[in-house]
């Protein structure tokens, strides 16, 4: 109870702090819902909403659910919640809650903003988070805090299916979705906003919880879930699975591009010169 209250003291007195029903709580983003601890930062009425709240008018063309999750929102116990108990019920997926080891992205891929943006669109082909160019906010949000932009797609992947069930678009990445009103507009709210915002709530519980951003992904995601994003102590594992499963598809991407380069067309060969005929005498 403490902790919560001091908790609730650093986001500035923000009401509907709980400790949570479903996936999460205080600053939980599956069910009990995020929010950013020391500022906060995204960008006000930018981006898609499905709702209340910063977000714009934007469009929410959802999708058949992926999985067993109940139509009135999370799989967890409340039905307001972003996600309830477990991502692989809101994705269709079976990440388990402990990932073995937190798979390596293409460096090629990893590297390159441009391609790796892109390859984000791919991930969010088919949900309300689709055809908004969101791509670049994940990769221009995880650079400006030192985070795998991939790992932020992980997060809107478990706590929502981009977008797709629970709260939705306007918090898909669990952020400020309170357990006591998921669904009340928030200064975070709106698709842009959640990136940005999830970013800056990542990087703060991050140090809080023991690590930076030079730590293997795996720790930083328990120290992540260890400074409050999450009451279910497996919040970080089943990211991490998400993420391995992102990284897959980028590996399978970077091989079957390596496979389809076209071959070099051969050089043109220089024509010989005719030799002259000598004269008859």
């Amino acid at each position: 109870e403490a902790l919560l209250a001091q908790l609730f003291q650093m986001m500035g007195g923000q009401d509907g702090v709980e400790a949570g029903n479903g996936d999460s709580g205080t600053l939980g983003a599956s069910g009990g819902g995020s929010a950013p601890v020391n500022g906060g930062g995204g960008r006000a009425g930018s981006g898609v909403s499905s709702g209340g709240g910063g977000g714009g008018s934007g469009s929410s063309a959802p999708r058949p659910s992926g999985g067993s999750a109940s139509s009135s929102g999370a799989s967890g116990t409340s039905s307001s919640g972003a996600s309830g108990s477990s991502s692989s019920e809101a994705s269709g997926s079976s990440a388990s809650s402990s990932p073995a080891q937190i798979s390596k992205v293409p460096p090629k891929l990893a590297g390159d903003d441009k391609e790796l943006a892109q390859f984000i669109e791919t991930q969010l082909k088919g949900s309300p988070l689709a055809g908004h160019g969101l791509g670049a906010h994940y990769v221009k949000a995880g650079r400006d805090k030192n985070i795998d932009p991939l790992a932020l797609v992980a997060i809107s992947r478990h706590e929502t299916n981009f977008g797709e069930l629970g709260v939705g678009v306007t918090k898909h990445m669990g952020v400020g979705a309170f357990d006591s009103s998921p669904n009340a507009p928030r200064q975070w709210d709106g698709a842009v906003n959640q990136i940005y915002s999830g970013a800056t709530t990542f990087n703060n519980l991050r140090e809080k919880g023991g690590s930076n951003s030079k730590a293997p992904l795996d720790e930083q995601l328990a120290a992540v879930n260890k400074g409050g994003w999450a009451t279910d102590q497996s919040w970080h594992g089943k990211v991490g699975n998400h993420y391995n499963e992102i990284a897959k598809e980028a590996a399978e991407v970077a091989k079957a591009e390596k496979t389809e380069k076209p071959a070099q067309p051969e050089k043109p060969r220089k024509p010989e010169k005719a030799k002259p005929t000598p004269a008859r005498v």
